[in-house]
């Protein structure tokens, strides 16, 4: 016999496994987007505009892994690895701008 009770856990936890990975593919490209504006931004020397953007990349980044990420440590790759190297190269740009040095 078939325990629908378990193969209905396991839907149920395959949807939300799901659900919440689209919730981090979709938010990290506004992480990446963000990023690539700050480095356009700081291209024309826009720091405030860059600072604005760079913010606004480390608070959904915080937002994202506490809401999802804790819950289910292997969405951190894909995605959302790859909006954090975006960010991380926008600080490193805006780190060197000032004083040509990181």
């Amino acid at each position: 016999a078939v325990n629908l009770d378990l193969l209905n856990g396991i839907k149920e936890r395959y949807e939300k496994y799901t659900d919440m990975r689209e919730q981090v593919i979709k938010r990290s490209r506004d992480i990446g987007k963000a990023a690539k504006n700050a480095v356009y931004a700081l291209q024309r020397e826009d720091f405030s505009k860059a600072d604005r953007n760079l913010l606004q990349c480390a608070q959904e980044a915080s937002a994202i892994f506490k809401e999802l990420i804790a819950e289910a440590p292997t969405l951190r790759s894909g995605g959302f690895s790859a909006a954090l190297e975006e960010m991380a190269e926008a600080v490193a740009y805006r780190s060197f701008l000032p004083e040509r040095r990181l």
